[in-house]
């Protein structure tokens, strides 16, 4: 039998596949062993009673009415391990019910910025709670933060806590200082070094996931879950911003602010979403954004996004497959940086932004049997845009970023985006806005296309061939063109394409190295294969 390894998402993959993949697959697999040793030890954890203790801290009860799911029913995201605990206490029920979530990050995924994350997330919690508060989402009951801070809801606290809150609170607001919110800090005894947030469980409905992929689509369940989604876009929208950014937590005075860089979410081919500074940061690209840059215009910001790419290419060693591949996306991306002001709205430049959902997937979508949504889930990549930024998902007709511009699958995806967008200049009518003008103008132009690239990884090199370059010229980029364009990516451009090709030439032995094969050749239609059977 041919060697297969795990990959982090629960996959297998083979030498070939591995040796074809735009992924660096050697990091994939890498990040499978770390995920199983932080399970491992988030199940020592659990046996020894350190969750239940950590949730019963927050719900102020005894910590055996708190019992920990087993380990086959955890939950596992692309960056978080969840751990379903079930509360056995009657009091404890009634404000914090009868199942909860503990959500830890997996530190392998988020190398160096755990506690930014987390605090981007529970910020945009208690953002939504106080400004959407009609978006159903889960409760947010308590957090704690690798640095060693805890907090808890004050809902949650003895009385004389509640009021001292809501008297702070209010206080502020008189002098209009920043009014902190309803999370006051909670000391733990225990060390919990990866940090956590606490939520409620959501049992009323399933993921949108478990049924949009392998059901026929049923007409009305499709319409009841594009105005669903149409009314969580509207409603995030009604509060204008200032910037580009993430909203932030802090600790030290318990307010939220718009002082984060923008953290999102970017596509990956076959429907993944993952995020993308994250990502390619841990993947090792340097840093472009400082975690406290926040944006008052879109192209800076946009400069930035191509700037971060072009270090996610340096970085990745297997990012080349040959001298021209090389050239070409040198070139693509040389060529992009001219294309930008093309399809920039200059009078959204300044703004107003507002908050958008770049991780909305099916399975971040709760839904009842009639596909209406229940609940929101997963709030860790929501962040301040461009309205130009926000568009319709591209999984609407069950395919990936990176299918739906193929001529073949073109048409389904524009027939299902009008029936999408019927349904939504329907809610908007209900709530008096004008979103949708923005989004039909960004489609039209196919800046939506320019956006998906600069969200995109995989899928950016196809959207620019398939959909923005045909708008400047017909023809593809010759090999010589490419070469040439590829000289104004960047200075010394031939020493790095020279270097890349070594790296792929490294990537390629370690590669081999660990699926046992000695040696890589064509076959007779230009396919690398081993040209020695993988060792069993």
């Amino acid at each position: 039998m041919p060697i297969t390894l795990p990959l982090y998402n629960g996959a297998r993959i083979g030498f070939t596949d591995a040796h074809e993949s735009k992924e660096d697959i050697i990091r994939r697999i890498a990040w499978h062993c770390c995920a199983v040793s932080a399970t491992a030890d988030l199940q020592q954890q659990s046996e020894q009673g350190r969750l239940s203790s950590l949730a019963a801290h927050h719900l102020r009860i005894d910590a055996t009415r708190c019992v920990t799911e087993p380990t086959e029913h955890w939950p596992a995201g692309s960056f978080n391990k969840c751990v379903p605990i079930r509360v056995d206490d009657p009091s404890a029920r009634s404000t914090a019910g009868s199942h909860l979530l503990l959500r830890v990050p997996m530190a392998h995924r988020l190398t160096g910025i755990v506690e930014e994350k987390m605090r981007c997330e529970v910020a945009t919690y208690i953002w939504m709670q106080e400004n959407c508060p009609d978006i159903p989402i889960p409760r947010l009951y308590g957090f704690g933060f690798p640095s060693g801070r805890h907090f808890t809801h004050a809902s949650l606290l003895p009385w004389y806590q509640r009021w001292a809150r809501r008297l702070r609170r209010r206080i502020c607001a008189w002098f209009s200082w920043p009014i902190p919110s309803y999370y006051v800090e909670n000391p733990w005894s225990c060390d919990f070094p990866a940090g956590y947030i606490l939520l409620e469980f959501i049992d009323i409905g399933k993921p949108l996931a478990k049924t949009w992929f392998s059901t026929p689509i049923d007409p009305a369940k499709r319409h009841n879950l594009f105005r669903g989604i149409s009314r969580l876009i509207i409603k995030l929208a009604r509060v204008p911003l200032n910037r580009i950014g993430s909203f932030t937590f802090d600790p030290s005075i318990g307010t939220i602010s718009l002082t984060n860089r923008p953290l999102t979410s970017i596509s990956l081919t076959n429907r993944q979403l993952t995020s993308g500074i994250a990502i390619m940061e841990n993947d090792g690209a340097a840093r472009v954004m400082d975690p406290d840059q926040t944006y008052e215009s879109v192209d800076p910001y946009v400069t930035d996004l191509l700037a971060l790419h072009d270090n996610r290419f340096l970085a990745q060693k297997n990012a080349v497959k040959s001298m021209e591949d090389c050239y070409y996306q040198m070139a693509v991306q040389a060529i992009l940086r001219i294309m930008s002001p093309q399809y920039l709205d200059r009078t959204l430049r300044k703004g107003p932004f507002y908050m958008q959902l770049t991780d909305l997937h099916p399975g971040n979508l709760i839904v009842d049997d009639d596909w209406n949504i229940t609940s929101l889930i997963d709030l860790e990549w929501i962040c301040a845009r461009s309205p130009q930024m926000i568009d319709i998902p591209c999984w609407i007709t069950s395919r990936s970023v990176d299918e739906v511009c193929l001529p073949e699958y073109s048409s389904e995806y524009a027939t299902a985006r009008e029936t999408f967008m019927v349904a939504f200049k329907e809610e908007e009518r209900d709530m008096s806005g004008d979103l949708s003008k923005t989004i039909d103008k960004s489609y039209s132009s196919k800046a939506s296309w320019f956006f998906h690239a600069l969200d995109s990884i995989n899928a950016m090199y196809q959207l620019f061939e398939l959909q923005l370059r045909p708008q400047f010229i017909a023809q593809g980029i010759p090999v010589k063109v490419g070469a040439y364009f590829a000289g104004f990516w960047a200075q010394r451009a031939r020493e790095t394409t020279r270097r890349k090709l070594l790296e792929r030439e490294e990537y390629d032995a370690e590669l081999r190295v660990m699926f046992r094969v000695e040696a890589i050749v064509p076959n007779e239609e230009g396919v690398v294969v081993p040209n020695k059977e993988e060792a069993n």
